[in-house]
Parts: C-alpha cells; sequence; structure tokens
C-alpha cells in the first residue's frame, strides 16, 4: 500500500528535518509476520508490519506503535497496537471487517472509533495528534 510507503517517507524527512524526536525501526527484509489473536489480517496492516517493525515518536508529542510482539488482545476484541498521549491504547477491532473491508480502529480506554482505515490513521488522524495536539482519541 502506499499510503505505508509514504508515512514511513514522512516520519524520515521529519527526523532529518527535526521536526520531530523518533526511533524507527524498519525491517531488513521484507516478510509477512503472524499477527497473534487475528485471523484474515486487512492487507494494510500485513504491508505495514513488513516494512516496519516499531516507531516511537517523543516528541513534540508521544506515540508508539508497537512491534507485533507486544500486541495484545484487550475486551476480547481489541487486538492493542499503539499509544497515544503516554495512556491511549490504540486498538484495531477485530471481530469484523467494516465497510471498507478493514478493522476499526478506536481507543480501548473509552471504545470511541478514530477511523475505519489505517491509511486514515497514518496519513491525517495522527499527524493532528503530533502536529496540532488534537485529541484524536476522544470526541472533539
Amino acid at each position: 500500500m502506499i499510503y505505508v510507503d509514504d508515512f514511513i517517507r514522512r516520519i524520515e524527512k521529519m527526523i532529518s528535518t527535526d521536526q520531530i524526536s523518533a526511533i524507527i525501526k524498519i525491517n531488513s527484509k521484507f516478510e509477512y509476520k503472524n499477527i497473534p489473536f487475528a485471523n484474515n489480517i486487512p492487507q494494510g496492516i500485513s504491508d505495514l508490519y513488513c516494512k516496519l517493525n516499531s516507531l516511537q515518536i517523543i516528541y513534540p508529542r508521544q506515540f508508539e506503535l508497537l512491534p507485533i510482539e507486544q500486541f495484545r488482545l484487550i475486551k476480547d476484541k481489541y487486538l492493542y497496537f499503539a499509544t497515544i498521549n503516554h495512556i491511549e491504547k490504540i486498538g484495531f477491532n477485530i471481530l469484523q471487517t467494516n465497510v471498507a473491508g478493514e478493522w476499526d480502529i478506536v481507543n480501548t480506554n473509552n471504545d470511541f472509533r478514530i477511523t475505519y482505515t489505517l491509511g486514515s490513521f497514518l496519513t491525517t488522524k495522527i499527524w493532528r495528534w503530533i502536529n496540532w495536539g488534537k485529541e484524536i482519541w476522544q470526541e472533539e
């Protein structure tokens, strides 16, 4: 998926220009990994994790994409994969795919749906938080 490559390039550019302080771990080889607790994984999620192992943005605002090994199931339906603002646990709702053929992305703390697609999450939602401090994990 093109948005995965664009997301990685954007992170690398922002690191190189000191717009963000981050640790990005790119997978050295392109390989699909098993994702725990889930079957029929949407393609975008597979594409992201075959290229990116993990990401931790420290500045200007905290965001972390966990490595697959740290994923865990919350409330028997959310696959926890990211943290925002140190306390907001973000997960995929793995019970069903949505109208976009993907898993909804939700705040596992309050069940708020952030977005329907990983593309929207990586290209728009995350940056609303990192760049402008918009609390994307709850109603605005």
